[in-house]
């Protein structure tokens, strides 16, 4: 186990270097929980970095005891967290586990999503300004490593974690 794990809330499962496609839904293990399923919503977002090199991604509330869940009934209103977009690096180093493919209209991901940039507006996943965002879980705006993911996730489930690092935030690329 590295060091940096003792900052997570997440458990290892399996590495892939294969690259995520909209449709495909993922495992993601909490330490000492279940399992919960997440989606790729959309690939090529604009996450603040220039380029459009983001993976939207849903998390969903429901937690499962095996990892091979049957794919729920996928509702963006049940998501754990608000939508985050990531680099691959939750996959590359075996974070986020793919289990399978569904046609993007099942997950019936909204039209739009909303983030709070670091000048407290509300922009769109290619970083455009918005007026207002009704209706909607408002998400932080920026690529969100697997270290902010696992934060997301301990925050929401009431995980306490030791605070990390400056030298170990900088191993969360």
């Amino acid at each position: 186990m590295t060091e940096e794990a003792n900052y997570l809330c997440l458990d290892v499962l399996r590495k892939t270097r294969t690259e995520p496609t909209p449709g495909d839904l993922f495992a993601v293990k909490v330490k000492g929980r279940g399992y919960f399923c997440g989606a790729v919503v959309k690939t090529g977002v604009n996450a603040g970095f220039g380029g459009n090199i983001g993976i939207l991604v849903y998390i969903y509330g429901k937690e499962y005891r095996e990892k091979e869940m049957a794919p729920p009934a996928l509702n963006r209103k049940d998501l754990l967290i608000p939508p985050l977009m990531v680099n691959r690096q939750p996959w590359t180093k075996g974070f986020f586990e793919r289990m399978g493919h569904i046609e993007i209209s099942e997950l019936a991901p909204y039209d739009f999503h909303c983030f709070r940039n670091v000048r407290n507006q509300i922009v769109n996943e290619y970083g455009e300004t918005m007026k207002k965002c009704t209706g909607r879980p408002i998400g932080q705006y920026g690529l969100a490593s697997y270290g902010a993911v696992s934060r997301e996730i301990a925050a929401k489930l009431g995980i306490s974690l030791p605070e990390p690092t400056a030298e170990i935030m900088r191993t969360f690329k």
